[in-house]
């Protein structure tokens, strides 16, 4: 799930070939944009064993300006139940995102326009 509108981007996926293949489409193009070192995450329990709070930060560098970047790329809720992920909810940081492979204007596009 990506609770927070993403332009482009549904709003939940549904089962496992569904996400597999939305990974993929989605950042087939992000190793030509940026070289990531590295991606550092911090796992928060819960008051439910069944759930965890993941934050990640995420350092690497824009190709396109050769700046180095490190970012808090976002926030996860995720639910376990038996063994198997059965929830992941995704508060992405588009903006970072965004700044860092060159999308901002795209996102201003996404974000602006008039709803179909």
């Amino acid at each position: 799930e990506y609770p927070f509108d993403v332009p482009g981007m549904p709003s939940r996926l549904e089962g496992r070939e569904a996400i597999r293949k939305h990974v993929v489409e989605s950042r087939r193009d992000i190793r030509s944009l940026v070289s990531i070192d590295d991606i550092e995450s911090t796992v928060h329990r819960t008051a439910d064993p069944n759930v965890v709070i993941t934050e990640s930060d995420v350092t690497g560098t824009t190709l396109a300006t050769g700046e180095p970047f490190r970012f808090r790329s976002g926030v996860a809720v995720v639910t376990v139940r038996d063994g198997e992920v059965v929830g992941f909810r995704d508060y992405m940081n588009v903006l970072g995102a965004a700044r860092i492979t060159g999308g901002r204007g795209e996102l201003v596009k996404g974000v602006t326009a008039s709803p179909t």
